[in-house]
């Protein structure tokens, strides 16, 4: 199991720019089924040190995130989807792209290579104002606006 945080990898990497282009990555590509399974390996891992980060946080399953990776979402209403809401928002905040009760464009679209940059901006200029009841609600909000406003870019755990 990785002992490092999100944070202490990212200083150790020589190339800030390239670790938020990889933890961008990590939850942000192409929908298909059972997508994450198709993403490369370093991809991966870093992925997994976000999310072993946010399980030492939010009180969610890693069953629960694992399930989330294969589109498979808590029940609404549930005392684990407001987990699961939460988890999010830790994402995000270990991305380094959650800023004011919401993602930061600059910050997230810095993160993209130029080619999917203007996507991803045009995406977000969309759901800019999206919020929720708290930040949690909010990051999931967010998701969703993302993923109904252009279901090929769809948010991966």
């Amino acid at each position: 199991m990785l002992k490092l945080s999100c944070k202490k990898l990212c200083n150790k990497m020589a190339d800030y720019n390239l670790i938020k282009y990889i933890a961008v990555l990590c939850v942000l590509f192409v929908m298909n089924t059972n997508a994450w399974k198709n993403v490369p390996q370093e991809y991966v891992e870093s992925g997994n040190v976000i999310m072993a980060t946010c399980l030492g946080k939010i009180p969610i399953s890693k069953e629960t995130v694992e399930k989330a990776r294969d589109f498979i979402f808590p029940e609404h209403g549930t005392e684990e989807e407001g987990h699961y809401k939460c988890y999010l928002k830790c994402v995000f905040e270990e991305m380094g792209v959650w800023e004011n009760g919401g993602v930061n464009a600059d910050t997230a679209t810095k993160a993209f290579p130029e080619n999917l940059r203007e996507k991803f901006r045009s995406n977000h200029v969309t759901c800019q104002d999206t919020r929720g009841a708290d930040e949690c609600d909010s990051a999931y909000q967010i998701m969703e606006c993302y993923k109904n406003n252009d279901p090929n870019i769809f948010f991966v755990i």
